[in-house]
């Protein structure tokens, strides 16, 4: 077996790695972030409509209900009034 032939199963490993360190990783670090972001932003929803809502809000709620829910608060209240708006942003 030649030298170069020997080299070239290395170099693609080189390839290979260089190319997952750049291209791969970063939409895996994005990914993360973004699931990360959407859990807060599902947090904080789920905080503020136990404050608007007596008895609160279950858990696994989609964003139809939620809005559904929303519609039905009226505060009378300022604190409760910018609670319903930090809900419906």
């Amino acid at each position: 077996m030649p030298w170069g032939s020997r080299r070239r199963p290395h170099r693609a490993g080189e390839l290979i790695q260089r190319l997952h360190r750049e291209h791969v990783e970063p939409v895996g670090a994005q990914r993360r972030s973004l699931g990360d972001e959407h859990t807060g932003m599902v947090s904080q929803l789920h905080r503020l409509l136990l404050e608007l809502i007596p008895g609160g809000a279950k858990k696994d709620l989609s964003a139809a209900q939620a809005k559904a829910l929303l519609a039905t608060v009226r505060p009378r209240d300022i604190v409760g009034k910018t609670r319903r708006q930090l809900s419906i942003a």
